[in-house]
């Protein structure tokens, strides 16, 4: 016999591998992988005219089986799932008598059907097995924030029960309106990028202090070339730059308002790298603190304080995103008054 088809393995379950046995001529999973090597996997394959003249036939792993369509099998034959709702499975010894397939191309599942004689009782729970799940169910019934115990599973975000969800969305808002009243002052600098490419240099630049007032709108002259996807984005071509300072030249003239604040910016890690990048080719050390407004827009909408994602409604120029990300942090700031 082959021995390569005694380590084909067709699934895990519980950290162990289901093997076939006997060779090709009984490939049965044993029975603890069964269902997921046959039922929850789907078998691709390639139809072959030669090798399948009959349709009502389907040439499987093991033998050639006749196979049904679903609701088209003989009521006397189930699928594990249909004998697990009846509190049976199959035999250890048992082979299927046929198959069920439902489904097309890569969203086909065959399952195998087994007759009710070749099938056999669960096993009963164990006092012990019991007990664990009763106890597993009782703490998904459980807040792990205030110990509340409910009549179902606790759902809900982070899993929390709704008075602790509530809470602490409250909680991370309110973060939001006193991080918003902080940012609103002298020491805070609103600063926006437009790049030449995704990742490319600045070709325009503008700074924006917390208190509203405007210390930096320019363009600049990128060393390499303008795409035309981010020309299309933003609207600035090289005709419109060419004309237009480096950005050094513009760094040395605002190092000094820059330096020992914190820089606000949409999205700040990217808005980061462009100036780390633009301070390297200038050969300037800015020592600065970086704050995310998408951050704190997500905080105060959504109670996040990761994974929010909002595209700044500014109109592509630095200027105008500016004096949005500003609006935005303004008002969740009044939010602190209201």
């Amino acid at each position: 016999m082959c021995k390569r088809w005694k380590s084909i393995v067709v699934g895990k379950r519980n950290g162990s591998s289901a093997r076939f046995r006997n060779g090709p001529d009984c490939l049965l999973p044993t029975p603890r992988t069964a269902r997921t090597a046959l039922e929850a996997k789907p078998i691709r394959r390639k139809p072959n005219p030669a090798t399948r003249p009959d349709s009502s036939k389907r040439r499987t792993h093991d033998s050639v089986l006749k196979t049904y369509k679903w609701g088209e099998a003989p009521p006397s034959l189930f699928t594990r799932n249909q004998l697990r709702e009846q509190g049976r499975r199959p035999k250890k010894d048992a082979r299927p008598q046929n198959s069920v397939v439902w489904g097309r191309g890569r969203s086909e599942r065959v399952a195998y059907l087994y007759a009710l004689e070749e099938t056999q009782p669960l096993r009963e729970c164990t006092p012990a097995q019991r007990s664990a799940l009763e106890k597993a169910f009782r703490a998904r019934c459980t807040c792990p924030r205030c110990l509340t115990v409910f009549d179902e599973v606790v759902g809900g975000r982070g899993w929390r029960c709704s008075v602790c969800a509530e809470r602490h969305f409250r909680r991370v808002q309110n973060e939001a309106v006193r991080d918003a009243v902080e940012m609103l002052s002298r020491d805070y600098v609103f600063v926006d990028f437009e790049t030449a490419s995704l990742y490319g240099e600045a070709v325009e630049f503008a700074a924006v202090l917390g208190t509203g007032d405007i210390i930096c709108n320019t363009l600049v002259k990128p060393v390499g070339a303008i795409d035309t996807e981010t020309t299309a984005i933003h609207g600035i071509a090289e005709a419109d730059v060419a004309s237009a300072p480096p950005f050094a030249d513009v760094l040395r003239a605002i190092a000094d308002m820059l330096q020992g604040r914190t820089l606000v910016a949409w999205n700040a890690e990217y808005d980061k790298d462009v100036m780390k990048g633009e301070c390297e080719r200038a050969g300037i050390e800015l020592v600065v603190q970086w704050r995310c407004a998408m951050q704190l827009w997500g905080m105060y909408k959504q109670g996040r304080r990761q994974g929010f994602r909002e595209r700044l409604d500014g109109g592509h120029r630095a200027l105008s995103d500016c004096l949005t990300m500003f609006s935005i942090v303004r008002y969740v700031a009044r939010q602190l008054q209201g």
